[in-house]
């Protein structure tokens, strides 16, 4: 079978319909010929538009509306469930491909190897886009306008059957992609990349920083989940959970005892802040970020690091 030949659904998860137009333009613009795209409404709030409505039936698009928040897990297995193609393409609602062979060279990478279950695509936050968030949350998105991050998932549909779906008790609304991951390679499968972006638009102008903030306390608590489920020595990154854990419990404890000590256990929270300002301010020369990131990045990693507390505690994700 040569990969021209194998169908694909691209599954979008939506909490704001209306807004989802620009990213299913971009996803009919792939050249890949076998390809059907279904839109997942999870928010009963957001009814489409007429405008929007006539889009979707012009293009051939399946709309399944939850009646209500489900969260992103189980609307992707209802988006799954509803798939009747081999492979099964995953793109959020602010995930534009940057060019129109991204798909076919993800089928191709696919189909490269009978062992390889899924392909990943690097994430890139632009800069353009940035510049036009509020303030506020251009510095606490700072960061992630950094190198790419490989996300995304594009899966072969046997890999479900083996694997089963993604796990809406304890990744919600955060950690699905993770958690699926690493099951996928328990069971022997790889997990490879191509090098076609996809551009993330996260946030807009109207985006509100108390969002913003629920979103880094809900990767926390996914971030604590997967730990508490696949081991707590399973490194994320340096300066991880087990490592923050007790540096912060070192700063509540020296808070009773001595202030000025309590200061030593912030240090490398600001350490860490600050290797995060290096790249991005590389890319966009923000001052602003450059010296007021490393105070805010402390206040990040202290949210993110309580939510993990409660992840791994409770071993899920809260709704």
């Amino acid at each position: 079978m040569t990969n021209k030949k194998i169908s694909v659904t691209i599954i979008m998860p939506t909490f704001e319909i209306d807004k989802s137009e620009e990213a299913l333009r971009h996803i009919l613009k792939q050249d890949y010929p076998k390809m059907e795209i279904i839109v997942v409404n999870d928010n009963p709030n957001s009814k489409p538009s007429d405008s929007m409505l006539k889009f979707i039936k012009a293009n051939k698009i399946k709309l399944i509306n939850n009646p209500i928040n489900k969260g992103i897990s189980e609307s992707l297995n209802l988006g799954i469930k509803a798939s009747k193609t081999q492979v099964v393409s995953i793109l959020c609602r602010d995930y534009f491909p940057e060019n129109k062979s991204w798909l076919s060279n993800v089928i191709k990478k696919l189909y490269s190897d009978d062992k390889i279950g899924c392909v990943v695509s690097p994430i890139v936050w632009p800069v353009k886009a940035w510049q036009k968030y509020p303030f506020l949350i251009r510095l606490l998105t700072f960061r992630h306008i950094s190198k790419p991050q490989y996300g995304g998932g594009n899966y072969k549909k046997e890999v479900f059957d083996k694997v089963g779906l993604f796990n809406p008790k304890n990744y919600a609304f955060a950690g699905e992609d993770c958690d699926m991951h690493v099951r996928i390679k328990k069971q022997g499968y790889k997990l490879e990349r191509v090098e076609d972006k996809i551009i993330h638009v996260h946030y807009d102008k109207n985006s509100k920083f108390s969002s913003a903030l629920k979103k880094e306390q809900r990767y926390g608590e996914a971030h604590g989940a997967i730990k508490r489920e696949y081991g707590l020595l399973r490194r994320i990154g340096l300066f991880d959970f087990e490592i923050r854990i007790l540096f912060l419990l070192g700063f509540l404890i020296s808070l009773f005892i001595n202030p000025i000590i309590s200061l030593f256990f912030l240090l490398p929270f600001f350490l860490a802040s600050i290797m995060q300002t290096i790249y991005p301010f590389i890319r966009t020369k923000w001052l602003p970020g450059l010296f007021l990131y490393p105070f805010i990045g402390i206040f990040i990693l202290m949210i993110q690091t309580i939510g993990a507390i409660n992840g791994f505690i409770k071993g899920k994700q809260n709704k």
